[in-house]
């Protein structure tokens, strides 16, 4: 039953979607203009970013004794990452936390100071970054 609702689900989501392309076509006249190497670079680079964010969660997880797969690592990262993109205060990590709690059995309090140190390590990485690009340019 379970996988039957999973396939309905998947199939609604892909028909709204289908019909949202076909309904703004005109919108997307734009991606013309883009090179395929262009459109392979910002690939890549997500995909980097996917990575990276997921495997700096897992260690910070393996401080609880938490273990992921590479799959749920980069797995957990590009839902968050979405979640958080699409609705409004961050439902992807809230998604995120849901999984790790029922999958992992990793309490919303240990998620609570992951996440934490997880947005700090990010932002201290980011000013970093920001203040090495200041003095280079």
């Amino acid at each position: 039953m379970k996988k039957i609702l999973y396939a309905v689900f998947s199939v609604a989501v892909l028909g709204i979607c289908a019909v949202f392309l076909f309904q703004n076509r005109s919108q997307f006249l734009i991606l013309r203009s883009v090179q395929w190497y262009e459109t392979g670079v910002i690939a890549a680079l997500t995909l980097i970013f996917f990575v990276l964010c997921g495997y700096t969660f897992k260690i910070m997880l393996a401080l609880f004794d938490v273990r992921l797969t590479p799959v749920e690592t980069i797995g957990l990262a590009v839902l968050t990452n979405f979640g958080n993109y699409l609705g409004p205060m961050g439902p992807g990590s809230v998604l995120r936390a849901v999984y790790l709690k029922s999958a992992k059995g990793l309490r919303y309090s240990q998620n609570a100071s992951v996440f934490a140190a997880h947005n700090f390590l990010s932002f201290f990485v980011t000013a970093l970054t920001g203040m090495v690009l200041f003095f280079f340019f």
